[in-house]
């Protein structure tokens, strides 16, 4: 504070009565001439901001209003509360100091007119008035004003609660520009909000999120049914696993996506994700995130049914953090290309390939799990991420398996026709140092699998530490060699 570089002398003339003596003024001044008050304008400088000083007197004015300039803000008065009122139809101001006793028209019934103007924290209104009884400072306070200095004003202390009122402004503010920030956002990307209270149970839904659905388009507050009362009953038990593993801090953000049952009684696509927060003990308490309706971009995908390829990334980074956390949880990797796709789709055209696909899609989903996540790209073919798989021979069994179910023949105009199918398999070790380690194995093992000219389709294994897994006989030996497939297990080949 000011008072902190000068003698006792200037304590007194700081905290002075704003109907100071001249002599008080000009010692004041000097002090401030002198440089010695630059010392501390520096712990200032982010409260700098727009004050309207209203009072009838002018000596108080002029003192209050220099005072407050050397500290450095910028500072208009007004000699009455007509002056004040018009002040504020022409220009906005962070802070009002405002004298109650005035002719014509006081403080309290400008504080009043403020009020249906501003909200308290929209604009701190500050008293300045020689009333000191609590009943005036009560009747100030429940009309609205937030704070309430008594004459003789003691200047530092002043300072200090508009110091205090200016940073409670700015953070209110900051907060709700970041909130709508947040909301113009997620409008613009056409998300809905939600936001749950893990203590209360009370579930916050936006107005958007309703929209995805359907309904009118407006807030809702209440239990966690609102939400799960509408998921598709084959999502469900999914969604609540992958909401527990995040609050146990299994993984670094919840993602899930799932059907729910909008206005007209149809299922919409949604993929929703978001982050909990914890307290003290570790115990979550808060969930909250957003959702984003992708039923188009389900229903628009050659595989309807496949997990888009950086949902499936998001996956891997997941299982890679638990498997970091926790050593007895084991996940594998299985990469599949179709090597007759391109002759498919030369011969019969694009739409009878998306039909194969989608054909194929739905193969691969009855040899695997529901919890398990299954990937198509134009440019890596299919990936499946298998959770809980440990041992090469259960990896192996699940390959095995889908070579079984692609190995039938598909009708296609009408016709039979059979595929071959390349597949690679790892499983994820400790020394993978990142969660690509997994998939780039199982990519390898892809690439050695087509490698194999004598074959049409075959698996292939990499064991990540180098231990090979027994050699599996041929699962199909009586299909013709167009749709053989021979399951060749390699540990690292060369």
């Amino acid at each position: 504070m000011f008072v902190s570089y000068v003698q006792p002398k200037t304590s007194d003339c700081l905290s002075a009565d704003l109907k100071a003596s001249k002599d008080d003024i000009l010692f004041f001044q000097a002090v401030v001439d002198s440089g010695m008050v630059d010392l501390n304008r520096r712990q200032y400088i982010e409260d700098v901001g727009s004050l309207l000083v209203v009072d009838d007197s002018e000596l108080n004015r002029k003192l209050l209003k220099r005072r407050l300039e050397k500290c450095g803000y910028h500072v208009d008065i007004a000699t009455n509360g007509f002056e004040a009122l018009q002040l504020f139809r022409e220009r906005e101001f962070d802070l009002v100091l405002l004298d109650i006793m005035m002719p014509d028209i006081d403080g309290l019934q400008v504080l009043q007119t403020l009020r249906q103007m501003y909200s308290m924290s929209e604009l701190p209104v500050i008293l300045v008035t020689a009333k000191a009884s609590s009943d005036d400072i009560i009747d100030g306070l429940e009309r609205g004003a937030n704070d309430y200095v008594t004459k003789p004003v003691d200047f530092p202390v002043a300072l200090a609660r508009i110091r205090t009122q200016l940073r409670a402004r700015r953070a209110e503010l900051a907060h709700r520009e970041s909130e709508e920030r947040y909301a113009l956002a997620a409008r613009g990307a056409h998300d809905g909000l939600w936001d749950w209270n893990l203590r209360s149970g009370q579930l916050h839904l936006s107005a958007r999120w309703h929209g995805i659905l359907g309904f009118p388009e407006v807030e809702a507050n209440g239990s966690n049914d609102l939400w799960f009362e509408r998921v598709h009953a084959e999502d469900l038990r999914s969604l609540r696993a992958a909401i527990r593993e995040h609050l146990e801090g299994k993984t670094s953000c919840f993602l899930h996506e799932h059907r729910l049952l909008d206005h007209e009684g149809a299922y919409r696509w949604v993929s929703c994700r978001g982050v909990a927060s914890f307290d003290n003990d570790g115990e979550a308490i808060r969930l909250a995130g957003s959702m984003r309706d992708i039923t188009q971009v389900r229903s628009s995908e050659p595989l309807a049914q496949s997990l888009p390829e950086h949902i499936l990334q998001d996956r891997l980074s997941q299982a890679h953090l638990r498997k970091s956390h926790f050593s007895d949880f084991h996940y594998g990797v299985l990469c599949l290309h179709v090597e007759s796709l391109p002759e498919i789709e030369a011969r019969l055209g694009q739409r009878i390939k998306r039909q194969l696909l989608r054909e194929i899609v739905r193969r691969i989903q009855i040899c695997i799990r529901a919890t398990d996540s299954l990937s198509w790209s134009q440019a890596k073919g299919f990936s499946i991420l298998l959770e809980g798989f440990g041992t090469p021979v259960s990896l192996t069994s699940v390959a095995q398996e889908i070579q079984r179910e692609l190995e039938r023949p598909f009708t296609l105009q009408g016709q039979q026709e059979h595929i071959s199918v390349s597949i690679g398999g790892s499983l994820a070790h400790a020394e993978h140092g990142t969660e690509l380690a997994c998939p780039t194995e199982a990519q390898r093992a892809l690439e050695k699998a087509r490698s194999f000219e004598e074959h049409a389709g075959c698996f292939v294994f990499i064991d990540g530490v180098g231990s090979a897994p027994p050699r599996i006989p041929s699962s199909s030996p009586s299909l013709d060699s167009a749709s053989s497939s021979v399951l060749d297990l390699i540990a690292n080949p060369e």
